[in-house]
């Protein structure tokens, strides 16, 4: 079988109680979120058929993830705020709403918003559901690979005037020297985790 090799953004930074929640994160990932081809048939953008998956979306509602994830996203942004939650469709609308929630137990009260894919083709016709306020804003999605999706956000937020201060995700594909768009616009770029790779 495949085997995840991790590398962990966040433990030099968290305190030992947040380490029990991103070590919960993992097992999840590890027993719930990662899938193979021996498991279930996969198929890939370009319809052919994928060797693995990482399908966040199977757990994004189970709300001791969304707790977890909470925890740690306090404790990683606490000293940023004030800022606003935001990401795209659809792993994104849990995420967000568990965030917001978080720092509002936490005693700090944050704006929530979240981007469709495509413009709302009837009412008001919107692309964002949610206000964007003029704080600063952390995008966050469950996974970046490419980069696209998060690059898209940064455009729709653009044409509003607002500026993005941070894409986080769950985890992150590449190495971060690979994110030059997001360099150059002074975007920083935060995960939980990175994935090195694969060993057969």
């Amino acid at each position: 079988p495949l085997n995840i090799i991790w590398y962990d953004t966040t433990m030099d930074i968290i305190s030992d109680d947040k380490k029990e929640s991103v070590n919960r994160i993992r097992e999840v990932i590890e027993k719930e979120v990662f899938v193979t081809k021996e498991k279930e048939r996969i198929i890939s953008q370009n319809a052919t058929e994928s060797r693995w998956i990482f399908d966040f979306r199977r757990v994004l509602l189970k709300p001791d993830v969304l707790n977890d994830l909470g925890e740690i996203f306090w404790e990683k942004f606490k000293n940023k705020l004030p800022f606003q939650v935001g990401g795209i469709e659809v792993a994104a609308i849990p995420l967000v709403t568990a965030l917001i929630l978080k720092l509002k137990h936490k005693g700090a009260s944050s704006n929530g918003f979240f981007i469709r894919k495509s413009r709302k083709k009837y009412g008001l016709l919107r692309m964002i559901e949610g206000a964007v306020t003029d704080d600063k804003i952390i995008l966050v999605d469950d996974t970046i690979g490419s980069g696209k999706s998060f690059i898209r956000q940064v455009e729709v937020m653009e044409s509003l005037g607002k500026k993005v201060d941070t894409v986080f995700s769950i985890l992150r594909y590449r190495d971060l020297d690979y994110y030059k768009y997001f360099h150059d616009k002074e975007i920083r770029v935060e995960s939980l985790f990175t994935l090195d790779g694969f060993s057969d």
